[in-house]
């Protein structure tokens, strides 16, 4: 994706992954879903989660560099799962170094990935269906 300046040429770029002028409202829509996923709870942290915010968070700075006229671009996510996820803070080992049954009792803890989501955003709103 690229936002169309006068000093980048287009010649051969497929016009679709031109944006012109850049986005005023970037929305990440349930980003937790990837990380419910039975299959890649065990490779995730809460530092995975955090590094989709962030890359996030520095398109939208990238976006309002491109044209400092207009509004700065906001970013808005919405997450239904966000109070539900929980993940480690720490990736266990991949082999045990010590004892297997140590190893077993020091299963990192999940934790509630909400409580370091909201240091990133401005406002945090929660609503639930009744």
């Amino acid at each position: 994706l690229r936002c169309h300046s006068d000093a980048t040429t287009t010649d051969g770029v497929d016009p679709k992954a031109i944006v012109d002028p850049a986005p005023c409202l970037l929305v990440l829509y349930e980003p937790s879903a990837y990380f419910l996923q039975e299959n890649v709870l065990d490779h995730h942290t809460i530092s995975s989660y955090l590094l989709l915010v962030t890359h996030a968070r520095a398109l939208v700075q990238f976006f309002a560099s491109m044209n400092s006229s207009l509004s700065p671009p906001s970013l808005v996510v919405f997450d239904s799962k966000l109070e539900q996820l929980k993940l480690p803070i720490l990736r266990l080992p991949s082999k045990v170094v010590f004892d297997p049954q140590q190893a077993q009792d020091d299963i990192p803890r999940p934790e509630s990935v909400i409580l370091f989501v909201e240091k990133y955003f401005d406002m945090v709103g929660t609503f639930q269906c009744q």
